[in-house]
């Protein structure tokens, strides 16, 4: 059982995951927005969204460096102060080249954001708690569904979308207060300021029994953005639905997927997350087959495969990241956790500009092909099996 004051810093974290996760998927949605208020073309738009992905990952290798050497806190806080100001000046430029340069900054604050939210985590919940703790923070995703996106299309549509961003700096901003009233100070978990500490950090990176860990959740991202990046452009031009029905579409699937990522998490922790992994995966191949080749038009029968698919495909993240905790010695927990996101954070955005080559328009302007990155998305979730299977060996080893 977690305990009542941990339960309100899992929350703050959630808060700060929340703001990140929503900075960087309201990109997608805001696609047709952008693309006719900044006069782009779809190219333009692919860079614009891979390069918060690519720009948080070598932020969080760097930040990796040292981050061990400072009070989580302190250095969070700073952190969540640039996030504020580079997401309020996404909304504040006009131009697609200052909006770029704006997304690359906020990437880089959101990456190590990922980071330190992490190493937190791991510091503040007991080891047996941690699956739920975890799901509380990944679940920020699901609310950012339910909530942010929904209203953040609602307050594009209603003024612009740079409104959105204001939206998104102000909770993060509220975010700040929280962090610096509630959570308690975290000293450094290694302190020395030696020349050795960068070769000691590439030894991390080197440490053959760790990279199984560090892979895991980069496969689990690969699969996920594999599909993610188009699912608004394939609801709105292949379904034909409406920005309204988008924004239902979302509210319903990130309340199912709230719910789910809880339960993953009480079952991650009762018995085991390899096994629960395994199960979660294998149950999500079938709504995202059915999603991806869907015809339907009927706004029920979508809704519920769209919910289908981000429950099972988000679930798999509970127990990825569950075991992957328990793999570094604490010492070495924030380098770990920091070449674990940047890993995580470029297969992201390497699996969108993948399923950019995969994916094409017709002469209508509906995407072909799409169907082609589920096949892609179960094969590369497959592999991670094997991975899976390596970290929890070498977990058994170590004991």
């Amino acid at each position: 059982m977690i305990l009542k004051n941990t339960i309100f810093y899992v929350l703050i974290l959630a808060l700060i995951q929340f703001c990140h996760i929503l900075d960087f998927v309201i990109i997608m949605p805001l696609g047709p927005i952008l693309i006719k208020s900044l006069n782009i073309n779809a190219k333009d738009f692919s860079v614009l969204v891979s390069s918060y992905s690519f720009t948080a990952a070598p932020a969080a290798l760097v930040v990796g460096v040292f981050i061990d050497r400072f009070d989580r806190k302190q250095f969070s806080l700073f952190m969540l102060l640039g996030f504020v100001i580079t997401t309020f000046l996404c909304g504040y430029v006009d131009s697609y080249y200052s909006l770029l340069i704006m997304r690359v900054l906020s990437g880089a604050f959101g990456g190590i954001l990922s980071v330190s939210i992490l190493a937190m985590l791991s510091d503040l919940v007991p080891e047996e708690d941690r699956g739920k703790a975890t799901s509380t923070v990944i679940a920020a995703f699901s609310i950012a569904s339910i909530a942010g996106i929904p209203l953040g299309l609602l307050i594009a549509k209603a003024y612009s979308y740079k409104f959105t961003f204001y939206f998104i700096a102000l909770i993060a901003l509220l975010a700040c207060f929280a962090v610096f009233y509630i959570l308690p100070g975290l000293p450094p978990k290694n302190t020395l300021l030696d020349d050795g500490r960068i070769k000691r950090y590439l030894k991390l990176m080197n440490h053959k029994k760790y990279w199984p860990a560090f892979l895991l959740p980069s496969f689990a991202s690969f699969a996920s953005y594999l599909i993610i990046p188009f699912l608004s452009t394939f609801l709105f031009l292949n379904l034909g639905f409406n920005e309204s029905d988008l924004s239902l579409i979302f509210f319903i699937a990130g309340m199912g997927t709230m719910i789910s990522l809880k339960a993953v998490g009480y079952l991650s922790d009762r018995y085991g997350a390899r096994n629960i992994y395994y199960i979660v995966a294998l149950i999500s191949f079938i709504p995202l087959l059915l999603f991806t080749h869907t015809k339907s038009r009927v706004l029920l029968e979508v809704i519920g495969l769209s919910a289908a698919f981000q429950m099972f495909v988000a679930g798999r993240f509970i127990p990825c990241i569950s075991i992957i905790t328990k793999v570094p010695l604490e010492s070495e927990r924030g380098a770990f956790m920091s070449i674990m996101h940047a890993l995580r954070s470029f297969f992201s955005g390497l699996a969108a500009l993948s399923a950019g080559w995969i994916v094409s328009t017709d002469i209508d302007g509906k995407l072909i092909n799409f169907e082609q990155t589920a096949y892609f998305s179960i094969a590369v979730t497959v592999f991670s099996f094997i991975i899976i299977y390596f970290v929890q060996k070498n977990l058994e080893e170590n004991q």
